[in-house]
């Protein structure tokens, strides 16, 4: 950021210090999820300013991939139950209490809004081999 970006973004803070203080600790949450993925093994990955208001459980042997400026607002559970499965966010998506569970893939696009709900592409019964 250039020093004339850094003055406008101190200012808007000086005039909504809560809006500052929640965005702060949206970022502060993003960061924490990052290092306790890493440390757990859990295979994710997300782009700039990733803010969490709520609680991202990510769980599973795939991979969970943020864009840049993804925002979690309530309880988010991306959970993968295969090893190529992939979940992909878009950059600035809003995931307000979704829960995925994957075997293979899925891709939501840039500025996807996804409220409460569940999104699955198994129906989790074992095949009969023949």
């Amino acid at each position: 950021m250039n020093s004339r970006a850094w003055l406008t973004v101190i200012s808007e803070g000086l005039a909504h210090p809560g809006l500052a203080v929640r965005e702060g600790l949206a970022l502060a949450r993003g960061i924490s999820c990052r290092i306790a993925c890493h440390i757990r093994g859990v295979r994710f990955e997300a782009g700039r300013n990733l803010r969490i208001d709520g609680k991202l459980i990510v769980r599973g042997p795939g991979r969970v991939i943020f864009g840049d400026n993804a925002r979690v607002g309530m309880t988010a559970t991306p959970w993968t139950y295969a090893p190529d499965a992939t979940i992909e966010i878009g950059n600035a998506s809003f995931l307000n209490g979704t829960r995925f569970g994957y075997q293979r893939e899925i891709k939501i696009g840039p500025r996807a809004i996804l409220g409460q709900c569940s999104i699955m592409d198994t129906d989790f019964q074992l095949r009969r081999r023949q």
